[in-house]
């Protein structure tokens, strides 16, 4: 949908087209775009000249004669097309002006979603759309969108978009705001600052204004006129960029929807205030999983040990019966469990890994899902789980990070500790490392020391 920028741009080119032009003739090929009387549609304009061409947030309007305004709001996807002769009907035409020096103005909408109106105008709004538009970002302050947020019940997703609250903002530009700011699209209107408002309204005039010194975005069908395209959308930095990573602090974007709308924002500096902050941390054995796990809990983070979880789920009965059930009698030994034949038998078969899995995972999870639940908003919580994605525990969490290094570093770190380093990494050479790289918001090799890995902890957002 244009936005701001884009019709600025549209304003400006037709400024240069058809102002000063007088209107010779009005053809209406679909009657359902206009709002007020068709009769007067028709004929008012006739013999006016277009003298001035003003916008509002995302409406034009054409002034005619100084007396008389016409309105149009582009909606989805209408363009207006200008040509120095008559030009051939297209089937998604609208209306069509012909001017009395043989040029035309067409109006276009694939959609039919646009709006078109005629007015008295006096310079005045009053009595048109544009008085229903609240200010732009150039023209508010923070005190006034304080006041504005304060009255609003829903997130600030919705209200940026809310043109009788600030006029000009679209899906675009609000997610391109947000992540500039580092607020969550899903903050409640009144827990924002004044200073807060200040930093939304600074990043918008800087986004529009940029993105109207480019010709505003180009996205999908979307074009300000014929063979004509915006450049901003190269310098997006959210909108339309979900997976790819954060160029603040590298993590990749998500997306949700808000109010109906793909809402695509950073969950590392885009922190949601209305929930606690989870970071997942996964990856092959001895990677350094320990060591971010002690790097985080010195920072105030709550741990959730999934290992240790894992080993307390063998001291339950109804987990015990279904070990046994499955792996026989020696699975348990003197009613303690038998890891080494357990993990002897994972090794030999992966069936056996599947239904081990299917045995402790839901334990865990459930554990995982009882802590997040007594967290408060705003608690930061870490999940160590070694099998992060497969459980499905990584919907939990805000973040996740697979630590990584190679194989011949791993066996060297196993064998320093007189651990049987070839058994072990047999057990682990199933490890979904490729799913785990695909789906991860971040990546940490650890192939140098741990001071290397600390570094690349201390330069994390979080």
């Amino acid at each position: 949908m244009p936005e701001l920028p884009e019709v600025e741009t549209i304003r400006r080119l037709l400024q240069r087209m058809i102002l000063g032009k007088r209107i010779e003739s009005i053809d209406i090929f679909r009657v359902k775009n206009i709002d007020t009387n068709l009769a007067e549609f028709r004929k008012i304009p006739l013999g006016k000249v277009v003298t001035a061409i003003h916008r509002k947030g995302k409406l034009l309007g054409f002034e005619l004669d100084h007396d008389f305004i016409l309105t149009s709001h582009l909606r989805m996807e209408g363009k207006y097309f200008f040509d120095e002769g008559k030009s051939l009907q297209d089937k998604h035409d609208i209306l069509r002006f012909d001017f009395t020096d043989g040029s035309t103005l067409t109006y276009n909408d694939v959609r039919k979603f646009g709006r078109l109106g005629l007015y008295p105008y006096q310079g005045q709004e009053r009595g048109t759309p544009f008085e229903e538009l609240g200010p732009e970002p150039f023209a508010m302050d923070e005190e006034a969108l304080y006041e504005g947020l304060q009255r609003h019940s829903g997130v600030i997703k919705e209200a940026l978009m809310d043109q009788r609250l600030i006029a000009g903002i679209g899906n675009i530009y609000c997610d391109e705001i947000l992540f500039d700011t580092g607020i969550h699209p899903l903050t409640p209107c009144r827990m924002l600052s004044v200073d807060h408002c200040a930093r939304i309204l600074e990043s918008a005039r800087k986004i529009l204004n940029e993105a109207i010194h480019d010709g505003g975005s180009t996205v999908r069908s979307y074009h300000p006129g014929h063979d004509i395209d915006g450049m901003f959308q190269n310098h997006l930095h959210a909108y339309g960029k979900v997976g790819t990573p954060c160029i603040y602090c590298k993590t990749k974007l998500k997306k949700i929807t808000v109010s109906g709308r793909g809402t695509t924002y950073c969950p590392a500096h885009q922190k949601n205030p209305l929930r606690p902050f989870v970071v997942g941390v996964t990856g092959p054995i001895h990677a350094g999983k320990s060591t971010v796990s002690r790097y985080f809990e010195n920072k105030g983070y709550v741990l959730f040990d999934a290992d240790k979880v894992a080993k307390e789920a063998y001291f339950s009965n109804p987990i015990r019966k279904k070990i046994t059930l499955a792996f026989g009698e020696e699975s348990y030994l003197d009613g303690k469990p038998n890891i080494p034949y357990i993990r002897n038998l994972v090794a030999q078969d992966p069936s056996y890994r599947l239904t081990l899995n299917s045995i402790i995972h839901p334990f865990v999870i459930n554990k995982a899902k009882a802590l997040l639940r007594k967290a408060k908003a705003g608690e930061r919580i870490l999940l160590d789980v070694p099998l992060l994605f497969s459980s499905r525990l990584d919907a939990l969490c805000d973040v996740t990070l697979l630590v990584t290094a190679p194989e011949e570093k791993r066996k060297e770190r196993l064998l320093e500790e007189g651990k049987d380093a070839d058994a072990l990494l047999a057990v682990n050479a199933s490890y979904p490392f490729e799913e785990a790289k695909e789906k991860a918001s971040l990546v940490l090799d650890n192939d140098g020391t741990k001071e290397d890995l600390i570094k690349q902890l201390q330069a994390l957002p979080f």
